[in-house]
């Protein structure tokens, strides 16, 4: 639905015709960037924020936004609503439900009990100090939020797999076999000496679109399943069959609930492999396979002149713990509670982890300060021995979905208050609606943002564009006009929610956010200092759905590294090119022009961030890599609309026997690096995830014609060294008989 006809939908009839005009791309080229507009001394304002103690203010920005669309408030209010689309983008919201629920990180004082949570029909899956994470109804936060207990309700976000760097059309060569070196055959890059190590003992956690538990690669020789434990949230068989297929999903801790879907126990699935039992769990994505698959698959699966062995994973004895936590190519907001439970269930089992996280996502401040990423840095780090958290740094590098400015205080002589000019874009073609802007600036600041929209948003006397101006003084943001504004009749209600959803900093959080909604059009933005109390000056602003729009004047290439890879203490890998070619399906070459060895064009860069954490740590061979292919990616199995991990090269990219598939992006070279970890957790299982960091991170290659100094925000500290790496971790208990092998 369009812009204009969400506006008739929810009656605003006497919207005004700028808005209502055709929506006009206005490119660098066609118009300068405009001057500085006048500082708003003589503005008017609209409104200005007023917090007090009313339940709303206690609810995160998309939450109140979320409870306004649902509780039918956004219907008076104005065309102010999340899109199909993005409701299950951000949330896991699927169309037709009335009152969903909605994953939260409750924060508590500390005596509140469970129980005050439940009496509202919350299903409460963990607690964490004074921070409960649950499923709350939508309709139902306010009421929960005006309890006095609570002190605030965050939201716990959906996540996504990162998108495949995917071809129209695969810029592929294919050469007929002409008897050639099969694969397999040939040394490849990513063969190392492992000392003998193989991961076994060590357990493998995937948390992903689920496994194919019947592949091969997850098969040992004697016919059992390397996988320990699948808990598929979106499987129903357990409740459905009255616990005659599966195990009951877990409880994380006393007085809690237990989560969603069903467990299978290795027995179970051994079971199911003899026919005598039921698994229905299945990857339809092949996401989660070709991740298992890179850390651990032991190459046993062969067909058609694809050798047993030729497409084995870097630890092929661990063992494995998966969490099918998306379908497609969503990820649900409960995904971490797999974290939770794998680490639970491997200290059960008195065994070392690597937990692998494929996944991320924009909706954050990129700082590192989530909910689920504080879960991540509870589990693991220093004096945490034997648990260690692999995540994606993302694939969005080509997006440009980030700007960061800087502006100084408002004073006599200061000549930068201020800041950089952005020109931004948001396409009528990607969304119908609306786009979200969030901005973040430093809590101690008096800060302002100027926004001009070039496609009717606000006009002068003479009908040209004009700057509104949003500030933060004295606690209190407002939204101001220039005298002679002419403003259409949404303004108003669009000016409201951008003073209600606006979210300042509080206690220990460190900054203020600022939340925008944006039609389609273009825009011109800048920061400036709101008074003279302007001590940091530096802000952000991030496009969460980056494939509807993108800034395209002061893209900042840098700090994209998606959440939760912004945990300080996960273990964050970015992708480099190391394959170039492979026989492919149709028994003929595809080959690449790749310059190997050099950074992935779709790799996210990151950078410095505080406490001396530098995000990606370092980068791991991605494209391409030859991994496990789930079976029901084929088109008996369409459930993912036909978007899963064949997608874009299709045959070309899956190997002769069909059990194999090329595939790319950080979300393989994560996986890569977790079974590099799992070898090292073999050799000392002692070992926590702040020295596996140190070691990884100081045997890393740097230096050469592609990293060059590090670190840098594109290679971290630079390109794995598994050699090198396990050479540098000490022994811890019975020593390994070295010997040379392939990790594949």
């Amino acid at each position: 639905m369009r812009f204009k006809s969400r506006l008739r939908r929810f009656g605003l009839l006497a919207v005004a015709a700028g808005l209502l005009a055709p929506l006009i791309f206005v490119s660098a080229q066609q118009q300068e960037l405009p001057k500085n507009p006048p500082y708003p001394d003589s503005a008017e304002s609209i409104g200005q924020t007023v917090r007090g103690d009313e339940a709303a203010a206690k609810l995160a920005p998309e939450l109140r936004m979320l409870y306004d669309q649902f509780a039918g408030r956004s219907r008076g209010g104005g065309p102010l609503a999340f899109s199909a689309d993005q409701l299950d983008q951000m949330f896991s919201i699927k169309p037709g439900e009335e009152n969903p629920f909605v994953g939260v990180a409750v924060t508590v004082s500390a005596n509140t009990r469970i129980a005050d949570l439940k009496k509202y029909g919350a299903k409460v899956y963990w607690r964490m100090n004074d921070v409960v994470f649950a499923d709350l109804r939508v309709r139902s936060l306010e009421d929960v939020a005006r309890e006095t207990y609570v002190l605030s309700i965050a939201a716990a976000k959906a996540a996504g797999i990162p998108p495949f760097p995917k071809v129209e059309k695969p810029p592929s060569i294919e050469l007929p076999d002409r008897g050639g070196n099969r694969p397999g055959a040939v040394k490849l890059d990513n063969e190392f000496n492992a000392r003998g190590l193989t991961g076994k003992g060590v357990i493998i956690g995937i948390v992903d679109s689920g496994i194919d538990w019947r592949h091969g690669d997850f098969i040992r020789p004697d016919g059992t399943s390397r996988i320990l434990y699948l808990w598929d949230q979106f499987d129903e068989s357990f409740d459905q069959s009255q616990g005659r297929i599966g195990a009951k999903p877990p409880v994380l801790f006393e007085g809690g609930d237990a989560g969603p879907g069903t467990v299978y126990t290795n027995q179970q699935i051994n079971a199911a492999l003899k026919g005598s039992g039921k698994v229905n769990s299945m990857d339809y994505n092949g996401h989660g396979t070709a991740c298992a698959g890179t850390a651990a698959g032991n190459g046993r699966a062969a067909a058609n002149g694809d050798g047993a062995g030729a497409f084995t994973g870097v630890a092929p004895e661990a063992d494995l713990i998966i969490v099918k936590a998306g379908e497609c190519e969503e990820i649900k907001p409960s995904y971490f509670l797999g974290t939770i439970w794998i680490a639970q269930m491997a200290k059960a089992l008195k065994r070392p982890v690597v937990i692998n996280h494929s996944l991320g996502r924009h909706l954050t401040s990129h700082t590192g300060d989530e909910p689920d990423e504080n879960v991540m840095n509870l589990l693991s780090g220093a004096r945490k021995p034997g648990v260690a958290i692999t995540v994606a740094a993302g694939n969005e590098a080509q997006f440009s979905l980030h700007a960061n400015g800087r502006f100084g205080p408002r004073r006599p002589g200061q000549a930068d208050t201020e800041g950089t000019k952005f020109e931004l874009f948001v396409s009528a073609d990607r969304t119908r609606d609306i786009t979200l802007l969030n901005g973040y600036f430093h809590r101690e600041d008096e800060w302002g943002l100027a926004i001009q929209g070039m496609n009717g948003l606000l006009t002068d006397e003479k009908g040209e564009p004009c700057f509104f101006y949003i500030r933060k003084v004295n606690g209190r943001v407002q939204v101001l006009l220039p005298k002679r504004a002419r403003k259409p009749a949404y303004f108003d209600a669009f000016a409201e929610w951008i003073i209600k959803n606006s979210e300042l900093a509080e206690k220990e959080e460190r900054f203020d956010k600022l939340s925008i909604l944006l039609p389609p059009g273009t825009y011109y933005l800048l920061g400036f200092g709101a008074t003279e109390k302007v001590s940091r000056g530096a802000f952000d602003l991030y496009l969460p759905l980056f494939q509807e729009g993108g800034f395209v004047i002061g893209a900042a290439k840098r700090h994209m590294v998606g959440s939760p890879g912004n945990a300080a203490n996960v273990i964050t890998v970015g992708a480099y090119d190391f394959r170039a070619n492979w026989f492919n399906q149709t028994n003929a070459q595809t080959i690449f022009n790749l310059n190997l060895g050099n950074i992935s064009n779709y790799s996210n860069p990151g950078g410095p961030r505080d406490g001396g954490v530098y995000k990606p740590e370092l980068a791991a061979p991605a494209t391409y890599t030859i991994s496990s292919l789930s079976q029901a990616t084929s088109a008996a199995h369409a459930r993912c609309r036909g978007q899963n991990i064949t997608t874009g090269l299709g045959a070309n990219a899956i190997t002769p026997g069909g059990l194999h598939i090329a595939w790319e992006g950080t979300s393989a070279a994560a996986p890569f690096t977790a079974g590099v970890i799992a070898l090292m957790l073999q050799k000392n299982p002692g070992l926590d995830a702040a020295q596996i960091k140190s070691i990884l991170t100081k045997t890393a290659i740097r230096g050469d014609r592609f990293v060059g100094a590090a670190p840098n925000p594109e290679w971290g500290h630079g390109k794995i060294n598994p050699e090198a790496a396990l050479a540098a971790t000490p022994a811890g208990g019975r020593g390994q008989k070295q010997r040379k092998t392939s990790a594949r």
